[in-house]
């Protein structure tokens, strides 16, 4: 709402002071006094929205902070796969599976795990439950192997 005020251009002993000009006088006071208030309340209106704004932008950067620390922790599980691959790549173990039973039509089954202090080894096993270990020390006999159950 805008405020309009009609100026009676007062005059030493010319204008007169009557009910027109004095009601006029009341009325643009009114309407000023009505227009701080409707700004006041829309200034209110406003602090709010903005407090609202800073609350949301607020709980955003908590989220991507969040998503950033995730970020990291995907970048370094990356990072450790990538040094195992490197790790597993220059130590490559041969396939030695001469200590396994030649008979024919036996399947072979070759499984990659990781030792307990973090060192891979391959374990080959047969359709007959014939076991041979190899790691990078060598072949490990069965009866040493212990099994984890997962």
């Amino acid at each position: 709402m805008s405020v309009k005020y009609n100026r009676v251009n007062w005059k030493n002993n010319i204008t007169l002071v009557n009910e027109t000009n004095l009601n006029n006088m009341d009325k643009g006071i009114e309407d000023v006094v009505n227009q701080s208030n409707d700004n006041q309340e829309r200034l209110s209106i406003v602090e709010i929205s903005l407090e609202n704004i800073d609350s949301r932008l607020s709980i955003i950067s908590d989220k991507i902070d969040d998503f950033d620390n995730r970020l990291n922790i995907i970048d370094q599980s990356i990072t450790n796969i990538d040094s195992r691959v490197t790790y597993l790549e220059e130590n490559s173990f041969s396939t030695d599976l001469s200590n396994l039973p030649t008979v024919q039509n036996y399947t072979i089954r070759s499984y990659l795990y990781v030792d307990d202090d973090g060192t891979p080894s391959k374990i080959n096993i047969n359709d007959l439950g014939n076991v041979v270990v190899e790691d990078s020390e060598g072949t490990i006999n069965r009866n040493e192997i212990k099994f984890k159950e997962i």
